[in-house]
């Protein structure tokens, strides 16, 4: 609804602008903010629910900030095409398609055929999580091939498993994917 949209339009436009100003040009992704009273927090789940005020996950990278910014551009892309903003869409276009070839050149490890949580400080890629293969999938991100071994990654057992608040992002590429994903909803 275009109406709703305007009612709310500076307040997403303050949100929107303030992430996307936290931009690394060494990496092409999106750095969450880093103030004490900030919890970074992707799910109920070691690695991705941080603490609060003294924060295991600052410093970093995120691979779920930066997906789940990716998921509010394309939101806000919506929104902006509903009201009718040509101009506007395209750049913020832009800065989607890049942050999308960003967070797969950051995030993919190749060998072990999924996207990685976080980067470090020193640049070390660690945690295997189900909801970033989620999220990943959800978005679009990534070549067929790197969904291929996802979904294999997901089929394996083998990472942290999503919670109950992250299966909206898992379900749907699931059940769209292969009749063995499908199945694999069903266990």
């Amino acid at each position: 609804d275009p109406v709703l949209f305007e009612c709310f339009r500076e307040t997403i436009d303050v949100i929107l602008n303030k992430a996307l100003a936290r931009f690394d040009a060494g990496t092409g992704l999106y750095r969450p903010p880093e103030s004490e009273e900030m919890w970074h927090f992707y799910e109920w789940t070691p690695g991705l629910s941080g603490v609060m005020g003294g924060d295991a996950l600052r410093g970093g990278n995120h691979a779920g900030y930066n997906l789940h910014l990716h998921e509010a551009i394309r939101w806000s892309l919506w929104m902006l095409e509903q009201a009718g903003e040509g101009k506007a869409v395209r750049s913020l276009e832009r800065r989607r398609a890049s942050l999308a070839k960003s967070i797969h050149a950051v995030f993919w490890d190749a060998e072990a055929g999924h996207y990685r949580s976080q980067v470090t400080k020193s640049g070390r890629r660690s945690g295997s999580h189900e909801l970033i293969q989620a999220l990943v999938l959800h978005e679009g991100i990534g070549g067929v091939t790197s969904e291929r071994r996802v979904m294999k990654s997901l089929l394996s057992g083998g990472l942290t498993p999503c919670t109950l608040s992250g299966l909206y992002y898992l379900v749907s590429p699931m059940v769209w994917h292969t009749v063995e994903t499908r199945k694999w909803i069903n266990v």
